[in-house]
Order: C-alpha cells, then sequence, then structure tokens
C-alpha cells in the first residue's frame, strides 16, 4: 500500500504541475491574444482618425474650391458687367460726337449757305434732317441741339447751333470724365456690385 500510495501521490504531483504549466501558457496565450487584440483596436481607432481628417481634409478643400471657383465667377461677372458699361459710354460719346459733328457743318452752312466754292455742302436744312436721326433717344441728353429741329429759317437755325455746339462740348466733356472716373474705380476694384450704364 505505501507503494502504491507514493506512486499517486507522484502521478499527482505530476498532473499538478502540468496542470499548472497548461494554464500558465493558457495565460500567455491570453495575454498575447489580448495584446494583439488591443494593437488591432489601436490600429483600428488610428485608421479611423486618419479617415476623418482625411475626410475633413478632402471637405475643407471642396469648399475652398468651390469658394474659389463662386469668386472666379463673380469676378468674370463683374467683369463682363464693366465692359458693358464702357461699351455704352464709348458708344454714347462716339454718338455725342456725331451729333456734334452734325450741328457744326449746320452752324457754318447756316452761317454762309451754300456756295460754289463749296458744292458738296446740301445746305442747312439737309443738316437739320441729318441731325434729326443722329438724335434718336438723345433729345433729353441734348435738348438745345434737339430745338434745333424746329427751326424755320436759316438765321434761326444758325443761332440755335451756336448754343448747341457749347451744349455738345460740355456733355462730351462729362461723358470722358465719367468714363475715367468708371475705370479708375474698376481698376481699383472698388467698383459697387451690379454695374449700371450710364444715365442718358
Amino acid at each position: 500500500m505505501g507503494l502504491i500510495g507514493d506512486v499517486f501521490t507522484a502521478v499527482a504531483a505530476v498532473a499538478a504541475v502540468v496542470a499548472l504549466v497548461y494554464a500558465r501558457r493558457t495565460v500567455i496565450v491570453a495575454q498575447a491574444a489580448r495584446k494583439e487584440a488591443d494593437a488591432a483596436a489601436e490600429e483600428a481607432a488610428t485608421y479611423a482618425r486618419q479617415t476623418v481628417d482625411l475626410a475633413k481634409t478632402a471637405r475643407e478643400e471642396a469648399d475652398a474650391a468651390a469658394k474659389e471657383a463662386a469668386a472666379d465667377r463673380r469676378r468674370a461677372a463683374n467683369q463682363a458687367a464693366a465692359e458693358r458699361v464702357e461699351a455704352d459710354y464709348r458708344n454714347m460719346i462716339e454718338r455725342v460726337g456725331r451729333v456734334g459733328e452734325i450741328v457744326e457743318d449746320l452752324f457754318w452752312q447756316a452761317q454762309s449757305g451754300p456756295s460754289v466754292s463749296h458744292p458738296e455742302m446740301r445746305g442747312w436744312m439737309a443738316e437739320r434732317n441729318r441731325l434729326g436721326v443722329a438724335l434718336v433717344g438723345f433729345t433729353d441728353m441734348l435738348p438745345r441741339c434737339a430745338e434745333i429741329l424746329n427751326a424755320a429759317s436759316r438765321e434761326a437755325a444758325f443761332g440755335l447751333a451756336a448754343a448747341a455746339r457749347q451744349e455738345v462740348l460740355v456733355r462730351l466733356t462729362e461723358l470722358h470724365g465719367e468714363l475715367l472716373t468708371y475705370q479708375r474705380a474698376v481698376r481699383a476694384d472698388a467698383l459697387p456690385t451690379g454695374a449700371t450704364a450710364p444715365a442718358d
């Protein structure tokens, strides 16, 4: 019985050692698995943060691009509006200048009338008719010029043309000044929102 007891005791001791070793290995494996799980979780969290950061950066870049595109569109629209206004000014200056040329011709013809040395002069009445066409849309701007259209005599036309010459000069000077002021405002980027054409 003593020998058998010793054998059982030895077997039990060995089993206990084996169980302890297995338990220790299980703990080590579990710790390793836990570390791996923690590392994987940290990696996943880092990836998630990076993804959020990338998405945020992409959104900020998209917003900046959209703002820049909108600013480009506004600049293009303002530039187009400024070009239209300048074209309106130049067209008006050209037309007022044309009225001035006709008034000048009428003034000299009404003063002297047609002559043999100037057969190309068709008389002040012909110039008055040309003036009527040139003044379409401009009678409010050039009222003294428009008065010539009612002249019934050469003398009356001459007197009215004298005043109209000054009126054309004044208006051309004003238009040139307005155009220069407008151009300076555009160059200084001081053009107010919604460009407007010059008043008639």
